[in-house]
């Protein structure tokens, strides 16, 4: 097993099996094979390393301890030759790092020059390095390009650049939805990169991504500042009558996108749903709320309590919880007293809130954590009887990147988690995070370590 003393920067190795060195780019290489040789060790260890072709490779790997016959691989970059071997040396990630979920077979992370890669399931890294990088949606990535004054374009998952790199502006928004990506406060383009919804000057500018073929839209001047609209894929706008009129109250997120056929709205400080039209079909009574799924909406009433309606405004589940969230996979995540647990569609409480905190179900399994009196809490996976498929051990289960606000989930059938650990006292502190993506059965397929969590 490796076993990792302390230095000031962090550097990370993936357990993996196989075989082959592969290009990243101009800087970043993915190395595998099995340690043949330890030459010297010390602050910073030589090894030996054979590859599936049987090339043999040094691999220099500061302050890792390898053992003879041990499968590894690392992210590394090339160094000069030595003893007439090929160098390699593991990648230096920047300091509190993360990487991203996976999404389309596709992950993201920072590495040390300050640029972006991707890597697939496997840990085989894929295409160039970017000034930046976000997570896929619908087969494409949004990077900026430093070589086209950062600029943002977007690739797909083989890494080729599909629509050229030309907008600028606030970079969150970069992302496909529904076939559509918000660019530059302008409109969305197609994932030909054609702006086809703009607002040939009628003064308005995207307000949300499209979703169900509908997407808000706000007017940022004259008589209409404020106004909120419903428009189409074809940039027609479907509700007559503005869903608000304060250019104040836009800051405090008047809408939520489109989910089962409604959307919710804030009028004043209450929430309720509109259709597609831009009628109320639920009336705005509610302090706080979540989009429809399965059926359901959790809401907030007057009160601070959650429980949830179907679509004609019907409790189904009554305002009981201290916090809910929406439905996924036929059961709904609420909290009652200090605990975590799960409601069914019939209102009854199916798993009880044992857990500290817990995710979505999905196929089956949830993350949860626990904690023994005293301890700290720890996650796992648990099925829908709230019996552990994978009993609690990581520190933390991650959200998808944007749902800061959200509970962790599956993505691409896979679930980040991490860890804390520590080494031997160093300069700086002693001790980092060491991250997998773990299956529904709680296997690990990608680890990864980071040094220095101070």
């Amino acid at each position: 097993m490796l076993r990792v003393r302390s230095i000031v920067v962090l550097w990370c190795v993936f357990f993996l099996f196989g075989g082959v060195a592969e290009a990243a780019g101009a800087n970043a290489f993915i190395v595998r094979g099995t340690i043949t040789e330890i030459v010297s060790q010390g602050r910073v260890s030589d090894y030996k390393l054979k590859l599936a072709d049987g090339d043999v490779v040094l691999l220099k790997s500061p302050d890792m301890e390898l053992t003879i016959g041990q499968n590894v691989a690392f992210f590394v970059r090339p160094g000069a030759k030595e003893g007439g071997l090929t160098t390699y040396l593991p990648i230096n990630f920047p300091s509190r790092v993360q990487p991203s979920h996976f999404a389309d077979g596709r992950a993201v992370i920072q590495v040390a020059n300050g640029s972006f890669m991707m890597f697939d399931k496997q840990g085989r890294s894929v295409g160039k390095q970017y000034a930046k990088m976000r997570p896929f949606y619908e087969g494409l990535a949004s990077v900026q390009v430093r070589e086209a004054n950062h600029a943002w374009g977007f690739v797909d998952t083989d890494g080729n650049m599909v629509i050229e790199p030309k907008f600028v502006g606030y970079d969150p928004y970069y992302y496909f939805h529904n076939g559509f990506a918000i660019v530059d406060g302008q409109g969305y383009i197609d994932k030909k990169g054609t702006l086809a919804v703009f607002p040939q000057n009628r003064g308005w500018s995207p307000l949300t991504p499209f979703s169900e073929g509908l997407a808000f839209v706000l007017y940022g001047t004259g008589a209409k500042n404020g106004d909120i609209h419903i428009i189409d894929e074809k940039g027609v706008i479907l509700n007559e009558k503005p869903l608000l009129n304060d250019r104040m109250a836009v800051m405090k997120s008047p809408c939520l996108a489109f989910s089962e056929g409604l959307a919710a709205v804030r009028i004043g400080d209450a929430w309720g749903f509109i259709d597609r039209t831009g009628t109320f079909v639920i009336e705005p009574e509610y302090k706080n709320i979540r989009s429809f799924s399965e059926g359901y909406a959790a809401v907030q009433n007057t009160e601070d309590r959650w429980g949830y309606i179907d679509k004609d405004g019907n409790w189904v589940v009554n305002a009981t919880y201290a916090e809910a969230y929406s439905f996924s996979d036929g059961l709904a995540s609420v909290r009652l007293g200090g605990g975590w647990g799960f409601v069914d569609a019939n209102g009854e409480l199916v798993i009880k809130a044992n857990y500290s905190k817990v995710g979505y179900f999905s196929e089956g399994v949830a993350p949860a954590s626990y904690s023994e009196r005293h301890g700290s809490a720890k996650w796992g996976l648990i099925d829908k009887k709230g019996n552990w498929v994978l009993e609690p051990k990581y520190d933390s289960a991650h959200n998808l990147e944007g749902y800061t606000f959200d509970i962790p989930r599956f993505s691409d059938d896979l679930l980040l988690v991490s860890e804390f650990f520590s080494t031997k006292s160093g300069t700086f502190g002693s001790g980092g995070r060491r991250y997998a993506w773990i299956d529904r059965s709680g296997k690990e397929t990608l680890i990864l370590f980071m040094h220095n969590r101070w």
